[in-house]
């Protein structure tokens, strides 16, 4: 061991000395990792230094008996620390490459590719580059210097890539990703804006909030409107249905029904109609129906098909019991249990829209541990999502193989129907959910308040086109949509057999997702 770090300190010593800068290199490297003064260079080069002389017969050595070491060795040893041990709560001095000054580390101080420097002027005064960390190497390491400094040279002193970039010389990998980070941050600069911008001045949202007023009606005394109203209703084979109520349940009262088929929305007053007006009340329907009547006696053996349109009177209530008119809905337990307690209709023939939206991902092979709420799900489905929700979602929709079609012009409308859903929601929720401090009352009072009617009318105009999105991209096939026919099924009937009532869940994203 004594004769490997003899050797050793020769060719460092061969190193300093070649640079003409002794104090540069290992040495003050090793020198300055010492507590005490004590430098593993000094005893090392003294021990070795000791050794040449008295292999080379030198009669002048003048070392202290049983140490060997000459006093210009030990003076050299003892000027090899150059950076003095830090006391409790100091800095270390750092030493300047040009002029070897010992200093405090500022803020101005000049740093050249991990090199130091007191001022300015040593700064200017110093090479342009080292051939390595350790100061210049001499040919005996490796077989060559320049390949032994270049080892190092590229670990301490930056890669080439860096210093192609600070002298300008980029590369065409270089300058293709700047130009990717740069439209990344131009498409989040542009997001941002359109998400700081107020839903009520966005044109976007605006446009969608328009269409939604045009298209909703508010019905709350009978009469012809009210007539036209129904009959759209129970003639038609697809319904989006919704409740509102105060602390809505078997036990809180139903004040507004919605009801939205194909491109209008219709805001029934339960509090002011009553269940005759509303659920009882019948209109008639022309329908389409084939019969089969006898011709002349000459023809008695063959049959005429007659078709004839005969009017029909049919209630809101007949509809809503018919399982083959389907009812899309957004988790219908609680609906239910409140129109049999409270209306005696015997909900049916129910698409729960929340249901689908767990079977659509789980056809993907993803884990669905918990619901989502109408704001996540029109997102995943309207491809709208944006800012947290976007984020949110990508977290726990990633899938590489996802082949949905994308229906063209639908990105800006799409995040504009989120934006919109996100905001009415936060909003309206505030005023009337008791665990946001709102009031229950909200829903009791008349005239209903504009973001009251957009929000009511906001979830069953999303059901219709959510249900669509999915019926275009092929999110469901007949296997998973049987499925979710039969779990619909039985959240019909979940709640309203139980003894006690359910008050209206509050925060459907929290709740397990059941097995389909």
């Amino acid at each position: 061991v004594a004769a490997a770090c003899s050797t050793a300190a020769v060719l460092v010593a061969a190193s300093a000395g070649s640079s003409g800068r002794p104090e540069r290199g290992v040495a003050r490297a090793l020198s300055s990792r010492r507590p005490g003064g004590f430098s593993l260079w000094s005893a090392v080069s003294g021990d070795g230094d000791a050794r040449r002389a008295r292999a080379l017969g030198s009669a002048d050595s003048s070392g202290s008996p049983g140490n060997g070491t000459s006093p210009a060795v030990v003076a050299s040893s003892s000027a090899g620390s150059t950076r003095a041990p830090p006391g409790m709560g100091k800095k270390a001095l750092l030493s300047c490459a040009t002029c070897a000054a010992s200093f405090k580390k500022k803020a101005s101080t000049q740093t050249v590719q991990n090199r130091a420097f007191c001022s300015v002027a040593c700064a200017a005064a110093a090479p342009t580059a080292m051939a390595s960390a350790y100061g210049d190497v001499p040919p005996a390491f490796g077989g060559g210097g320049a390949a032994y400094a270049s080892s190092y040279s590229g670990g301490s002193s930056g890669s080439d890539s860096d210093t192609r970039r600070r002298h300008g010389d980029d590369g065409p990998r270089d300058k293709s990703r700047r130009k990717r980070k740069k439209s990344k941050k131009r498409r989040n600069d542009v997001e941002s804006s359109h998400r700081r911008r107020p839903v009520e001045s966005d044109p976007a949202c605006v446009k969608i909030l328009t269409e939604l007023d045009d298209a909703t009606t508010i019905l709350s005394s009978p009469g012809e409107d009210l007539d036209n109203a129904l009959r759209a209703c129970v003639s038609s084979d697809m319904l989006a249905v919704d409740l509102e109520g105060v602390s809505l349940s078997r036990v809180g009262a139903v004040t507004l029904l919605q009801v939205a088929v194909k491109k209008s929305v219709f805001l029934f007053d339960a509090q002011a109609l009553g269940t005759a007006d509303l659920f009882e009340r019948a209109v008639s329907v022309e329908e389409q129906n084939s019969a089969r009547s006898p011709s002349s006696a000459d023809t008695a053996d063959d049959t005429v098909d007659d078709t004839a349109k005969k009017p029909k009177m049919k209630t809101l209530k007949s509809v809503l019991e018919d399982a083959r008119v389907t009812k899309l809905m957004f988790d219908c337990r609680v609906d239910s249990d409140s129109l049999f307690h409270q209306h005696g209709v015997f909900l049916r023939g129910v698409f729960d829209v929340q249901l689908a939206d767990v079977a659509a991902r789980r056809r993907k092979n993803l884990a669905v541990p918990l619901l989502s709420g109408m704001p996540k799900c029109a997102a995943r489905h309207l491809a709208g999502a944006s800012g947290a929700t976007k984020q949110s979602l990508a977290a726990l929709d990633a899938d590489p193989n996802d082949n949905s079609v994308t229906r063209a012009g639908g990105g800006s409308e799409a995040e504009a129907v989120t934006r919109v859903t996100e905001h009415l929601k936060s909003k309206v929720k505030a005023l009337y959910a008791p665990d946001k401090g709102g009031d229950a009352q909200l829903w009791a009072l008349r005239p209903i308040s504009e973001d009251a009617r957009r929000y009511a009318a906001l979830d069953v105009w999303l059901l219709l086109r959510i249900h669509q999105a999915m019926t275009e991209d092929q999110a469901l096939d007949e296997a998973w949509r049987a499925r979710v026919v039969a779990a619909s099924a039985q959240r019909e009937t979940e709640y309203r057999a139980l003894a006690e009532p359910v008050l209206q869940f509050r925060d459907p994203e929290r709740a397990v997702a059941p097995d389909l």
